[in-house]
């Protein structure tokens, strides 16, 4: 079944999208959502059966459709407000209603009928292949060796890429270029075999970190996501991965020694491929530590040989400690880093900062360190100097590991909120360069390009970067502030992650704020203080929570205490003195509102289009 839509391709067979010949980048999900809107033209469908059709019945937010319904939508050429193609039935669902033409079919090569339950159309049929392919069409971006890059203007991105075949992977198998490293199992009484088999998920997931073309989620994101079950089709949703990597850990019949057991899930096979079997030494020592990581280089390799070739010819940048109780500290401040609140990462530097003393060399530690002393610095109010000591951790990470993302995404935050964007996007050019782009480094180009008022370029890092990694967002704990100043707020409340922070319940408040939904704004907003009263973002959601509720002197005062304290400790950050600016004048405080605006632009946040708004 092949169908052009304006002057797009759709066709069904091949599962695939063009535009004059060429491909178009598109998300499987939202390809498959396209083509049973189309098959389905002739009424309007619910909700409910697009998410049982397409995400199979999996539990998912309204978000998950919401996005599908804003990207199917942008890849026509269509948005809310025109609705030109994609009609929204306010109650009951959504129809397609733009011009189609059905195109004929090439002949084929007569494969073989797909096994199960016959489709009763074409496109059905198609649909049906489809889902069966899922997992190699996620992995088409990042393995197919794409090379993003800024046009030399300035201002237009181009992307540029080519396919590679899946020759040389293991019978069965697809490229796979997302993975989980999923807790390991244990005898939950043994706490020595606990602490080993969190280190090995730590160093594992560690190695994989710097590897070109690979994307892993963290330990955190991986335990909170639904159990694997009986199918992994829920977790490799939530997680948007392609494949995961369990394993169990127990005692070995050889004293003092482990055996690792390691299994890969990958979406498309029916049954888990073993990688391996392992026998491993708890890395309480300096020599047990290097056998350790000798062991990890050999299940890396194993288990990128089993997610493509592609991947294991190139060699990841070795991010390895040297000393086992550095690494356990290290271990220990990362667990305790997910849950501190304002005030309460005393202990957690204490525990990098032994890591260190014992272990200089060790990147991850500086990482911890930075992304801890930024979190009290941005969140919290602290003093100018937890900014500056959070840049240099940031830079002494990316000295010992250059290809690490997350430490650049790190030094460009720093960078730009003390006002050098310019040198911040000259770090991330420069790191792209040296090796392929990642979710982290295109986000990074985003930040620094939207806070120099690039917004269309910063656009396009934005969607580059999500389409590397949807939850890229999620990941960083970040919101798509892009789309916000360009006025695209549905696509921004599409892409938002639902979390419950004061960040993201002032943000989504805000949003509402502006297409004009201010009880459904205050609802979002009124947890927000309590959720941590010391979080800058919860004061300002309480800001603007009194100016919805017509109480603009208590809005002013929360807004002039965020500033005053601010100002007490040395706090420049652009960006927050914008939203402060649009919080005064939400209160009525027209001159210190534009005083705010100009404080902005000294700070270094050059937003003409934020700004004029």
């Amino acid at each position: 079944m092949r169908c052009a839509v304006e002057d797009l391709t759709i066709d069904a067979e091949a599962f695939e999208l063009t535009r004059a010949g060429q491909p178009v980048a598109v998300e499987p999900k939202v390809l498959e959502l396209l083509l049973f809107l189309i098959e389905h033209r002739r009424r309007v469908v619910s909700k409910d059966e697009l998410v049982e059709t397409v995400w199979r019945g999996q539990h998912v937010g309204d978000s998950a459709l919401t996005r599908g319904i804003y990207e199917a939508r942008r890849v026509l050429g269509d948005d809310a407000k025109r609705q030109v193609m994609i009609k929204t039935v306010y109650g009951r669902g959504y129809q397609f209603i733009g011009p189609y033409v059905e195109l004929a079919t090439p002949a084929s090569g007569g494969s073989a009928p797909e096994s199960g339950t016959a489709p009763t159309s074409p496109l059905s049929a198609a649909l049906f292949r489809a889902r069966r392919r899922i997992a190699a069409a996620v992995a088409v971006a990042s393995l197919c060796g794409a090379a993003w890059w800024l046009g030399a203007g300035g201002g237009d991105v181009a992307m540029s890429g080519s396919g590679l075949p899946e020759t040389g992977a293991p019978p069965g198998l697809r490229l796979v270029d997302r993975l989980a490293v999923l807790p390991i199992k244990t005898d939950g009484s043994d706490p020595q075999l606990q602490l080993a088999a969190l280190s090995i998920v730590d160093q594992i997931t560690v190695r994989f970190a710097t590897q070109p073309g690979l994307t892993v989620r963290s330990q955190e994101m991986s335990r909170a996501a639904p159990p694997l079950g009986p199918s992994p089709d829920r977790l490799f949703e939530a997680l948007q991965v392609g494949a995961a990597l369990r394993g169990d850990l127990r005692r070995s019949s050889v004293a003092g020694r482990y055996q690792l057991s390691l299994d890969l899930i990958v979406a498309g096979v029916d049954r888990p491929v073993r990688v391996g079997v392992y026998e491993v030494e708890p890395p309480e020592t300096e020599g047990a530590l290097r056998d350790f990581l000798r062991v990890r280089e050999a299940i890396a390799e194993d288990v990128l040989e089993h997610l493509s070739p592609s991947l294991a010819s190139r060699a990841a940048e070795p991010i390895s400690p040297t000393h086992p109780e550095a690494l356990r500290l290290y271990l220990e401040a990362r667990r305790r880093l997910a849950t501190v609140t304002c005030g309460d990462a005393s202990v957690v530097m204490d525990l990098i900062d032994r890591s260190l003393a014992l272990d200089p060399g060790y990147a991850m530690p500086w990482a911890a360190k930075g992304f801890a002393l930024y979190s009290e610095a941005w969140s919290c109010g602290r003093d100018a100097s937890y900014a500056g000591r959070a840049l240099e951790a940031a830079q002494e990470a990316r000295r010992l590991a250059p290809s690490l993302g997350t430490a650049l995404l790190l030094e460009t935050f720093l960078l730009v909120e003390k006002g050098d964007a310019e040198q911040a996007y000259a770090e991330v050019r420069a790191f792209e360069t040296a090796r392929p782009a990642s979710a982290a480094s295109r986000y990074a180009a985003a930040y620094a390009l939207r806070y120099a008022g690039l917004l269309d370029a910063s656009k396009a890092a934005l969607e580059q970067s999500l389409a590397l990694d949807p939850l890229v967002l999620r990941e960083f704990a970040t919101a798509p502030v892009t789309l916000l100043y360009r006025g695209e707020v549905e696509a921004f409340l599409a892409h938002l992650p639902a979390a419950e922070t004061p960040h993201d319940r002032f943000y989504r408040g805000l949003a509402l704020v502006h297409i004009g939904e201010p009880e459904a704004a205050k609802t979002m907003l009124s947890p927000a203080y309590a959720l941590n009263p010391t979080d800058l973002f919860a004061r300002y959601a309480a800001s603007l929570l009194a100016s919805l509720d017509g109480d603009p002197a208590s809005a002013l005062e929360w807004v002039r205490g965020v500033v005053r304290q601010r100002e007490d400790l040395g706090n420049r950050d652009g960006e927050l003195s914008f939203k402060e600016a649009q919080l005064l004048a939400l209160a009525g405080d027209g001159a210190a509102a534009l005083g705010h605006l100009g404080r902005a632009v000294d700070e270094g946040f050059f937003c003409p289009r934020c700004l004029l708004d």
